[in-house]
């Protein structure tokens, strides 16, 4: 029984998990492009455009991307779902792309990327995402199989003793 309580301990904490990675500090230059509309943040190592035609007052962009390069952080993908509060600064998206960190390659399918953007100085704030560490289909097929494994094992024991 100790064996079941354990793995599903593990089990539960194996899908919650979330990572958040900081992209980049104060510092970097935004650009904003009324015309196209269109917003680029760039800082050494770490760089953002987001595209479209948001319809007036609501901040919302069709598309966009995502490039960090740093020493130990590599992240290439696409933005969508864009929205931009030019009240607050905060600039969300979705991310969709590839993050690798310390040599592990991760896809990520539903990330979120936030950066805090101040269009007056032409300055960047700070960013970070937010994304889900979901296990492939087959990791819970292989746990699915421990799990009754040794539920079989555990009932074997228990009939073995009456």
């Amino acid at each position: 029984m100790k064996h079941l309580l354990i793995l599903a301990v593990v089990a539960i904490s194996t899908f919650a998990m979330a990572d958040t990675i900081f992209l980049n500090s104060a510092g970097g230059t935004i650009t904003y492009q009324p015309s196209v509309p269109s917003l680029y943040g760039n800082e050494t190592g770490f760089s953002f455009a987001v595209t479209g035609d948001p319809p007036p007052g609501a901040g919302k962009f069709h598309s966009g991307w995502l490039t960090v390069d740093t020493s130990t952080l590599y992240a290439t993908g696409t933005l969508k779902n864009i929205f931009f509060n030019s009240k607050t600064g905060l600039l969300q998206g979705v991310f969709q792309g590839t993050v690798t960190m310390n040599g592990q390659r991760t896809s990520v399918y539903h990330g979120i990327f936030y950066e805090s953007v101040n269009l007056r100085g032409s300055s960047l704030n700070g960013g970070y995402m937010v994304f889900g560490n979901v296990p492939e289909p087959p990791t819970f097929w292989l746990l699915a199989t421990g799990v009754l494994i040794l539920a079989g094992r555990h009932l074997l024991r228990e009939a073995n003793r009456g």
